[in-house]
């Protein structure tokens, strides 16, 4: 059988001595624990100490020694056999002193009859120092997983508490950044497809022109040379004009005069149109949302936008717009304007006065911003808030030109002790 010497130590730092697995610890089955008188001694002087953790482990452990050593009714988990304090032969012929604790530990394991046996367990090197100085069997070191944590003094529970203090107070901060309108850092953009509207112009003027023809004064039938009639399109075009006969040359030079007009008009009119429908896909408005992830107010921002100098920028201000009423054509001995003869004007008159002409828009690419940096001030943000950055007319880029780049973004918040930086990416993608 083995016999198990447990410093004090090990009953007041590691978990309850009757959970812990001695068998596993010391290879056998077969054990007893030796507690010196000693060992009962320090447990009962740790009772009433200031520290509350080991106090209260104290008690715990001097009640049970009392049930094994007291109480014959007491139902024991383990052997335990108290060791009565050494004699002064003992410590004398080991040159042992009664007033170190350790020191009469050693005696009380010499003076046992089964010494050869004993190993001596402790938490402190000394004893196990002293213990293979006088040939007795030790454990180097108990299992961590026995081991209890130690309570913390006074001054280190005061230190944790200012640092959780602090690290709250740090933690309190505002974390401000920058997302494009889905919340991502990265936008991407496909480049719309677009058509050369010249030729769709040249479509439309045609069918207007076709539809709106010149007139040519008619001669009878007689006069006509029909020799010279090379073309079947000239003999119905002098057909197709014989309703205007009545008319004087005069009149028709001014309807022909009038249409070559119109024909200004009109292609002036879907030439702006098509090049709005055209821009209107490639000019791309950038949308900004500031977020707020800390646990405190931003306080009042100022937020600024770092554009490349390759990137053209606009807003509002770069477009351009017309009256967007369609040109109607002339009639032969009518007045004609800008807008068409005989237009009516009166469906453009506003409720509150005045004329209300619709307009088209479209934008005018030579108008580019100046400045590469844009700046907005907005209003505090609450934590776990997310709100659109108000841009000043907004913000547009032309897909078309800009190609791939990257915006450097700063946000200087009230409530930060310092400017917080980021960078926002654009992808342009072919389509």
């Amino acid at each position: 059988m083995k016999y198990l010497l447990l410093d004090t130590n090990v009953y007041l730092h590691y978990i309850d001595f009757e959970q812990v697995d001695w068998a596993a610890i010391v290879g056998d089955k077969e054990y007893a624990i030796l507690v010196p008188f000693i060992v009962i001694k320090e447990i009962d002087k740790y009772k009433d100490g200031p520290k509350n953790k080991i106090k209260t482990r104290a008690r715990a452990v001097s009640s049970k020694f009392g049930s094994y050593f007291l109480d014959d009714s007491c139902e024991r988990k383990l052997n335990l056999i108290p060791l009565s304090e050494p004699s002064d032969d003992v410590l004398k012929i080991n040159c042992l002193n009664r007033n170190i604790s350790d020191d009469v530990i050693i005696a009380s394991a010499l003076a046992f009859e089964h010494k050869e046996n004993i190993i001596v367990i402790s938490h402190d090197n000394t004893l196990l120092i002293k213990a293979k100085n006088f040939g007795l069997k030790f454990i180097p070191k108990m299992p961590d997983e026995y081991l209890i944590a130690e309570e913390k003094s006074a001054e280190e529970k005061e230190y944790e508490r200012c640092r959780k203090e602090l690290e709250l107070l740090k933690n309190r901060q505002p974390k401000p950044y920058l997302t494009f309108s889905d919340g991502s850092r990265e936008l991407r953009i496909k480049v719309p497809r677009t058509t050369e509207f010249a030729d769709i112009l040249n479509e439309r003027m045609a069918s207007v022109r076709e539809e709106h023809p010149h007139i040519i004064r008619p001669h009878s039938i007689t006069q006509v040379d029909l020799n010279r009639l090379i073309r079947i399109e000239d003999t119905f075009q002098v057909f197709r004009n014989l309703p205007y006969s009545i008319y004087s040359d005069g009149q028709l030079a001014d309807y022909n005069k009038n249409l070559d007009r119109f024909y200004d008009d009109s292609e002036k009119y879907y030439s702006f149109k098509l090049e709005s429908e055209s821009l209107d896909k490639r000019l791309q408005e950038l949308k900004f949302f500031v977020v707020n992830d800390g646990n405190s107010e931003t306080g009042e921002m100022d937020i600024f936008l770092e554009f490349p100098q390759s990137v053209n920028l606009y807003n509002k201000n770069s477009c351009k717009y017309m009256n967007d009423i369609k040109p109607k054509a002339p009639y032969v001995g009518s007045c004609f304007n800008a807008c068409g003869s005989g237009l009516d004007f009166s469906r453009y008159i506003s409720p509150m006065g005045g004329l209300d002409i619709p307009k088209m828009k479209s934008w005018d690419l030579t108008k580019t911003l100046s400045n590469q940096r844009i700046t907005s001030n907005t209003r505090t943000l609450i934590h776990n808030v997310r709100r659109k950055l108000d841009i000043e007319k907004s913000l547009y880029i032309d897909t078309a030109q800009c190609g791939n780049f990257s915006i450097n973004w700063c946000i200087c918040a009230a409530g930060c002790p310092e400017y917080i930086t980021g960078v926002l990416n654009v992808i342009i993608e072919d389509n």
